[in-house]
């Protein structure tokens, strides 16, 4: 059964709040800006580049800065190299990967802290990493939900999964069928795009400040474009769906 264009443009556009953003997909619609007036028709079929997220959709085809960052996401940053560690990375982040599950335990345990304890990190100039980190969650504490920042490795691997065509590990149908299942989850998971973003920005954000304390080589972070208002002018267009249902 064929969902309508606009629920399916909703599910795949939840990965512009994963850690590639939605640079690639801006750039999509530039090309296609037609779109919105075209999915009205339950008969339109929504082009591959707008499926995949490149605005080609084979990797030798696109420019030069569009491969750099899909090579940074899907290789560099997922270590993909061929299509069994595509589909066990796809499959890792829909089971919940170490490192949110992680956050969202110490998101937990830091609502268990004293005031006073909180303080004194904030105030503690001698740990700028530590200081940093409780910063970030503190913007954002009173609105993760229970189901913590799962929702950052699941807009990770609609991005994977959606990039899997362009890498040719997936066809089409393939793409849809994955992206739809992953947001079928999200759907159970987070009531609206508040509950969504919130997890995704401060899953991205605690990511981020994880690979610069390791020291790891960070590509494009300067321009990445994490949802920052829940009113982004796509979001305007493509409402949290009252239902959604694959089947």
């Amino acid at each position: 059964m064929k969902i309508e264009n606009n629920q399916q443009l909703w599910a795949l556009y939840l990965g512009m709040l994963s850690f590639l953003g939605n640079k690639l997909d801006m750039d999509v619609l530039k090309k296609h800006k037609k779109i919105w007036k075209l999915i009205k028709n339950q008969e339109y079929e929504l082009p591959e580049a707008i499926i995949y997220g490149a605005p080609e959709v084979e990797l030798h085809l696109l420019k030069n800065s569009q491969v750099n960052i899909i090579q940074n996401f899907v290789e560099q940053k997922h270590g993909i190299k061929n299509s069994n560690r595509f589909f066990d990375e796809v499959d890792r982040l829909i089971e919940g990967s170490g490192f949110t599950r992680e956050a969202s335990r110490e998101i937990q345990r830091i609502k268990l802290l004293s005031n006073a304890y909180i303080n004194e990190i904030l105030n503690d100039k001698n740990n700028k990493a530590k200081k940093e980190k409780y910063e970030t969650i503190f913007r954002n504490i009173d609105s993760v939900t229970s189901s913590g920042l799962y929702a950052y490795d699941l807009a990770n691997a609609i991005s994977l999964c959606r990039l899997g065509g362009v890498y040719g590990y997936l066809n089409k149908e393939e793409v849809l069928e994955k992206v739809n299942n992953i947001a079928g989850i999200i759907y159970d998971k987070y009531y609206n795009y508040e509950d969504f973003g919130v997890a995704c920005r401060l899953g991205y954000e605690l990511e981020v400040l994880k690979l610069k304390d390791n020291n790891a080589k960070i590509d494009r972070l300067d321009q990445h474009s994490v949802m920052n208002q829940v009113g982004y002018n796509i979001w305007t267009k493509l409402p949290w769906p009252r239902e959604f249902n694959i089947m």
